[in-house]
């Protein structure tokens, strides 16, 4: 079955591989740089995060009924990589013209993925195998854990180089994945544009590992919470790899329970920021999101309704099990005017 290719095998830029069977590596490879175009976000990106989100669910039902006969127990984890095919870029952000064509792209396309990422149901760890600009910025750091290589690599928001200003959505989103970090830093990251270098960024803690490529590409890993070496003769980008793949091995143990992604919801307020108010859903669409769900139990069920509660507060949930699907999600009018050169007043957020 696996590798998968989206949106198609004939017009692959992103290829879903499954060396375990409960680990997905999600590699990115449309253009030489990765970029975030609407084309790649909607039929590749978030069709292949309904593939994994659907399979661990499934996994994770067949470990937690009956004879629990699932070799992967529940477990499970999800790496995003840049190409694999050089060791240049992670992902070079979005194209910006062609997001700013689409009216509503960041209200109902963006921001929905971002908080979708933050709060996916199994451990994410982003393998930086190069630079990551604006939003390949905002994506990596939507994932719980990042592990990125040595050498020449920049992570930066570089808004302030090209003349365009932060969303309140872009600001909260990172002041909350950068708590601890200080104003100082927040200053550089977002009124400098500053270009982190690898170590910069695991100094400040904007990234938990880095993984130094020597000469014959021979990698140790620097870390403040241990250490590991390896050798290995493949290329940069699959050392980097080979790392990020250990630390979702060993976290893909946290999603046994069921309630990884429940746990990362937390604050409503970021998402009721985030995602765009489009009115109250259904309550029988709310309650049908939670059918692929787990709860089977007595006590579940209460907890699903409370779920279905919170879902109405917000108005919309991107963090929903499966099936997030431009045709179901993304009104028509968007879809239609990827060719019209209107440009919006909406802020951006990438």
């Amino acid at each position: 079955m696996y590798p998968l290719h989206f949106p198609s095998s004939t017009d692959s830029i992103l290829t879903l591989s499954n060396p375990k069977p409960y680990i997905w590596v999600l590699e990115m490879h449309n253009g030489v740089d990765s970029r975030l175009t609407p084309h790649f976000l909607m039929d590749a990106f978030i069709p292949a995060l309904d593939h994994v989100e659907l399979a661990w669910r499934n996994q994770w039902k067949a470990a937690n009924e009956g004879g629990r006969t699932d070799p992967s127990n529940g477990r499970g984890a999800l790496v995003i990589t840049g190409s694999l095919a050089q060791d240049k870029f992670f992902s070079n952000g979005l194209d910006l013209n062609l997001s700013l064509s689409l009216p509503g792209f960041f209200s109902n396309i963006f921001n929905p993925i971002i908080i979708r990422l933050t709060t996916f149901p199994i451990p994410t760890v982003a393998s930086i195998n190069g630079h990551l600009f604006a939003g390949g910025y905002i994506l990596a750091a939507a994932c719980d854990y990042r592990v990125c290589k040595n050498g020449k690599l920049w992570g930066c928001m570089n808004e302030v180089h090209f003349g365009s200003d932060f969303p309140p959505t872009t600001l909260l989103f990172l002041q909350t994945r950068a708590q601890h970090q200080g104003p100082s830093t927040m200053r550089k990251l977002i009124q400098e544009g500053h270009r982190w270098t690898s170590m910069e960024m695991l100094d400040v803690g904007m990234v938990d590992e880095v993984v130094e490529i020597f000469a014959g590409w021979v990698p140790s890993v620097h870390t403040f919470r241990f250490s590991y070496s390896g050798i290995g003769s493949s290329r940069p980008s699959e050392q980097v790899l080979r790392r990020a793949l250990q630390v979702a091995e060993k976290k893909s143990e946290d999603a046994r329970t069921g309630v990884y992604g429940f746990l990362k919801v937390g604050n409503l307020s970021i998402e009721q920021l985030l995602v765009r108010n489009h009115g109250s859903r259904n309550l029988a669409r709310q309650i049908t999101y939670l059918i692929p769900f787990w709860f089977t139990s007595p006590k579940n069920i209460i907890v699903s309704f409370i779920i279905v509660f919170l879902r109405r507060l917000i108005t919309d949930s991107p963090f929903r099990p499966v099936l997030m699907t431009p045709s179901s999600e993304v009104p028509p009018s968007i879809l239609q005017s990827a060719s019209q050169p209107t440009r919006t007043t909406e802020k951006l957020f990438y």
